[in-house]
Formats: structure tokens, sequence, C-alpha cells
């Protein structure tokens, strides 16, 4: 049995730790929580051991994404607290929503998932949604993950506190999503199902190239200006097409207006 909580505890194959399997056994939320505010984790100055006991003690915390959800004037009242201790704690967790999905992913505390495995994961998948969605072969597939990390991460998603922590945190407003991968996904959306048209002479792309970016991207190029026309890209010396489209009130845009919608994908 749990010392701390009475459950059963089991070994794992291949394991020498014996562990409890209670999810809600109080050590366990404890180091669940100690882990997510770690340095190499989400990063929470001032949410220690003794801080996070205190939370636990008046029942303030049950999981980490309840960090997101105290309340500043409940903990200035807890002992060894105060107005300026609480503020400090909030300001650490409210920085802490722009940490990066690989530490996100490492303070989850996945099972043989560490800051590692955690990168490549991220890399990989640049969202929590993307890899909670993610089979086990395309898992196993991926270099440094391999069978155990992938089983692991399966079941990690297959458990309904976890998803319930996961929604928490997205309510939250803690980042899911790799920073620049919301970019590309905003830069995508400026050129799929857009229509555009091109006339004179591009000095950073010729204009095979900048028509092959926009199709690969979902856009279409057509050659003539029409009311279903949505970008105008203009180069030195345009034609005709420009007139018609200034008559036609197409939006005109230059390379620099172009390099800058396509800028987050890489260009």
């Amino acid at each position: 049995k749990c010392p701390v909580c009475g459950s059963e505890v089991i070994r794992f194959e291949d394991e020498k730790a014996i562990r409890c399997i209670n999810f809600s056994c109080p050590a366990q939320v404890s180091k669940r929580i100690e882990h997510f505010a770690s340095r190499n984790a989400m990063n929470i100055e001032g949410l220690g051991e003794a801080i996070i006991g205190l939370l636990l003690k008046e029942n303030m915390l049950k999981d980490p994404a309840d960090i997101y959800f105290l309340k500043k004037e409940a903990v200035a009242e807890l002992e060894r607290m105060g107005e300026k201790s609480a503020d400090n704690l909030f300001k650490q967790v409210e920085e802490s929503k722009n940490r990066t999905l690989d530490r996100l992913l490492f303070g989850l505390g996945i099972r043989f998932v560490g800051r590692e495995a955690a990168r490549i994961l991220a890399d990989k998948f640049h969202s929590i949604s993307a890899l909670k969605n993610a089979p086990l072969d395309e898992l196993v597939g991926i270099d440094g993950i391999g069978e155990k990390i992938g089983q692991s991460v399966i079941e990690f998603f297959k458990r309904n506190e976890n998803l319930e922590i996961i929604g928490k945190l997205q309510k939250a407003g803690a980042a899911m999503e790799r920073a620049d991968h919301v970019k590309k996904e905003k830069s995508i959306a400026a050129v799929k199902g857009r229509s555009f048209v091109l006339t004179g002479a591009l000095s950073r792309f010729s204009r095979e190239e900048a028509s092959d970016l926009i199709r690969k991207y979902g856009g279409k190029v057509t050659s003539s200006v029409s009311k279903n026309t949505d970008y105008l890209l203009v180069g030195e010396n345009p034609g005709s097409k420009y007139e018609k489209a200034v008559k036609s009130g197409v939006n005109i845009i230059n390379e620099a207006d172009f390099i800058k919608i396509l800028g987050s994908i890489g260009i």
C-alpha cells in the first residue's frame, strides 16, 4: 500500500521502483505541481515545495492547471506570503503562460518524456492538439522517440484527468502551440484561397517563383484582373493590369508587402 494515500501499489515490468497508481495521491499531486513549476519546465519562481504544500493544505490546488486560477487576495492572506510575495508569484505565473511548447510538454510530466524528447515532439507536431491526435506508428517512427515514449504519450492522452488539465491550461491562456507555427498558420491563411495576379518585374523572385509560392500555400494565380482578384502583385514597369486593378478597387501590393505576408513562413 502507498504510505501516503493507502492505495494499491504496483511494479511495472522491467522496473525496480514500486509505484502508487492513485492519480489523486497527495504526494503525487505535490510532485506533479513541483515538476510543472520547475526551472526546466514552466519556471515559476517562488512556487517551490513549501508554498505548494501550503496551497495544497488550503485546498487551493488539485493539479498543475489550478496554478492559473489562484486568487491573489486569498494567496496573500496565507502564512508566509503577504501582498508583496503574492504579487511576485502572480507575475511569475502570468509570465509562464508564454513558455515554449517543449517546456509545457516537459512540465506535463508525461512518463519517459524528458527535456530532449519534449523538444523533439514540439518540433514535430507544433501543438498539443496535433500531438494528442498522433497515431502510435507516427510517434515511434520519429528519431529519438521510439516505442516506449510513443506508447507513454498515447496512454497519457487517453486519461480523462490529463485531458481535463490540458483543457484548463488552454482556458487559462497557456501557449498550446509553437509561436513560430502560429505565425506560419496566419501567413498561410493570408494566401490560402486568395486569387493573385502578377504584373511587372520582381527583384527578389522571378514571376514563376512567386507564383509557385502562392500556389504552394493554397492561393491561385490568374493571368487577368477581375472582380474575383484579391491581390495584384506589382513589380517594376507594370502593364495595363495595374490600371485595371486601380479602377476595380483590387488590393495592390508590392514585393515588400508580398515578402511581409510570407515572412513568417520562412521566405
